[in-house]
């Protein structure tokens, strides 16, 4: 749409005449009909531009579908260690618990301390050495 157009000048001149009948000046009648257009032309520019953004969007998605379907995941991945192990019938970290814990000298597992507080501390103390040792 062009100011110059044929169209734009009827639909200025109408809207004018309706200004003016509200009251108002020609000169106000006219201001006030070229901002009422500028407003309809970025009301109805902004709509076409979320239009776009979601069909771009849309397209996006479409197209993250057969991605996804193509990164499944292999099964010869080895399980993390967390995983329940079927063969064992228990955690795998649970084994490896225990191997580390037999394998710590008897100086990094102190004598077991008196009370609640003595427990925690222990087993405080051995989940600190577990890491150090599993870190190294």
């Amino acid at each position: 749409m062009t100011p110059s157009s044929p169209q734009y000048q009827e639909r200025l001149h109408q809207i004018t005449d309706f200004f003016v009948a509200q009251g108002n000046s020609l000169a106000q009648a006219h201001q006030q009909a070229i901002q009422w257009i500028g407003q309809q032309v970025q009301t109805q520019a902004s709509f076409l531009s979320y239009m776009d953004a979601f069909w771009v969007l849309m397209l996006i998605a479409l197209s993250a579908i057969p991605l996804a379907l193509t990164l499944a995941r292999s099964s010869s991945a080895a399980p993390p260690p967390w995983v329940i192990d079927p063969r064992r019938g228990h955690g795998c970290a649970r084994a490896e618990f225990r191997r580390r814990k037999a394998a710590l000298s008897t100086e990094q597992l102190r004598a077991p301390r008196a009370g609640l507080r003595g427990r925690l501390l222990d087993e405080m103390s051995f989940a600190v050495a577990i890491g150090r040792d599993v870190l190294s």
